[in-house]
């Protein structure tokens, strides 16, 4: 359990006073349901909604809002904006100054504040079935005992940032296949422009098992 706490703390460190604090974002709620081909994470506001699909037969919830996926280690969450934005209509120019904005901002409070020797800062851009994604990643300490390295992949869904992460374990699968989940679950991103109903979904995905 100590690699589980060591990788939230790292990636919900800060977040609350991440931004100027004028703007209240939409309030979100969260579920994660089983479905015929393995689990379904989906968030809903009093306005809009997105959802992921998790494809494995090995899904596990554990604490701190963490899964076990094929026994890798996986986290979604969302972080609200508090800056108002043109939400529905922004530039691609713009979703990366922000997805940009937000990374920097992690690794800066993480070097800084919490005095890890971080190292290795890479990222690159992706795009996912027409989205953009900032995948970014760098390596912890040595002295670590369990975890290589800190490995994310981020994009804007509306006034929120979705933060996909998976830690690397030391002699565990390995880089690749730690970035493969996460691109295989930023492929099944799906935005509404509307709430879903969590319970009726629920019902849903019940029914089709």
């Amino acid at each position: 359990m100590k690699t589980n706490l060591v990788f939230v703390f790292f990636l919900l460190v800060g977040l609350s006073t991440f931004g100027q604090n004028d703007y209240t974002a939409e309030k979100y709620q969260t579920a994660l349901m089983p479905t015929k081909t393995g689990g379904m994470i989906a968030y809903t506001g009093t306005s809009h909604s997105f959802t992921l699909n998790l494809v494995s037969n090995n899904i596990k919830p554990l604490e701190h809002h963490l899964i076990n996926i094929d026994n890798t280690i996986f986290q979604s969450i969302i972080i609200p904006f508090k800056k108002k934005c043109d939400f529905e209509h922004m530039s691609i120019e713009d979703q990366k100054a922000n997805l940009l904005g937000y990374m920097n901002y992690e690794l800066d409070y993480v070097s800084k504040e919490l005095k890890l020797d971080v190292r290795n800062k890479k990222y690159e851009w992706l795009e996912l079935n027409g989205k953009q994604f900032l995948f970014w990643y760098y390596d912890m300490p040595d002295s670590n005992p369990q975890i290589e390295k800190q490995i994310f992949l981020t994009t804007v869904c509306y006034d929120q940032f979705l933060c996909l992460g998976s830690p690397l374990g030391k002699n565990k699968n390995g880089f690749e296949f730690n970035k493969a989940l996460l691109v295989k679950i930023g492929k099944t991103l799906q935005m509404n422009n509307k709430p879903i109903d969590l319970n009726e979904l629920q019902k849903e995905l019940k029914n089709k098992l």
